[in-house]
């Protein structure tokens, strides 16, 4: 028995992906926080890659 199911609607619910279920045997870690699953909106992507350059540039001094 799954322990969540999702279905997503990227288009105000227009159309719907198949729906995904994650149990408790899926190996899956703790939440770093209650931002699951991550966004993927264009703003957080920009900013999560953006934070990955800055840290890259950091390791290499």
């Amino acid at each position: 028995m799954p322990l969540l199911t999702l279905q997503v609607s990227r288009d105000s619910g227009v159309t719907w992906d198949d729906h995904k279920s994650f149990g408790s045997s899926d190996g899956l870690g703790p939440l770093a926080d209650a931002g699951w699953p991550p966004c993927e909106c264009r703003r957080c992507r920009a900013e999560e890659k953006a934070a990955y350059y800055q840290e890259r540039r950091r390791s290499r001094r």
